[in-house]
């Protein structure tokens, strides 16, 4: 075992729910859950200058959404943070901010996690969205800062999917380094 794996372990003890980050990352490659969960400071989780631009932007957009709303839902040990649920009509509709400026797969995992654990809850949510910045937005009027792309009928494939895996993510949290091969998938998309 090497010595900061021990110092990891120690220091997550308690913590080995999955988040929606940490489901992402599995779904992506269990090593990099692995790292992140019991070797925070790998030198393979190091973000380069353009991933750090991206953080930097995604957090300006998301400090933006948060005014809108934030719930927070810990189900089956996966926990959560929704940028927005909203009532409308007789249906909830939960709606996730992404940086992005159109719909990409890997949003569309991070939804249907919210998603399922917003169902797990006992939410009827019937309608999910992923909202993006408006390119047509100008200053000063930001009005229609952002786009909502309803993405409710793409997610089915991946909600089975994350019910399958959210048990093997799980394991990966609470257990050793996996033995995985590295390669393109730790970090793409």
């Amino acid at each position: 075992m090497k010595p900061g794996w021990r110092r990891a372990r120690a220091a997550n003890r308690g913590t080995s729910r999955l988040s929606q980050s940490r489901c992402v990352a599995g779904l992506q490659c269990e090593k990099q859950l692995g790292w992140r969960v019991h070797e925070p400071e790998a030198p393979e989780l190091v973000a380069g200058e353009a991933q750090e631009r991206v953080f930097t932007r995604g957090h300006q957009v998301g400090g933006r959404a948060r005014v809108v709303y934030e719930a927070r839902f810990l189900e089956d040990g996966v926990f959560v943070s929704v940028d927005l649920l909203e009532r409308r009509g007789d249906r909830l509709v939960l709606s996730e901010v992404k940086l992005t400026l159109e719909v990409k797969e890997q949003p569309l995992s991070d939804v249907a996690i919210h998603l399922r654990v917003v169902r797990r809850a006992g939410l009827d949510v019937r309608r999910a969205e992923a909202m993006h910045p408006n390119r047509e937005c100008r200053y000063p009027d930001p009005s229609n800062l952002f786009v909502r792309a309803p993405v409710t009928s793409q997610l089915a494939p991946l909600l089975r999917r994350i019910a399958d895996q959210t048990i093997a993510l799980r394991g990966v949290v609470a257990g050793p380094l996996p033995e995985v091969a590295t390669g393109a998938h730790c970090t793409t998309p």
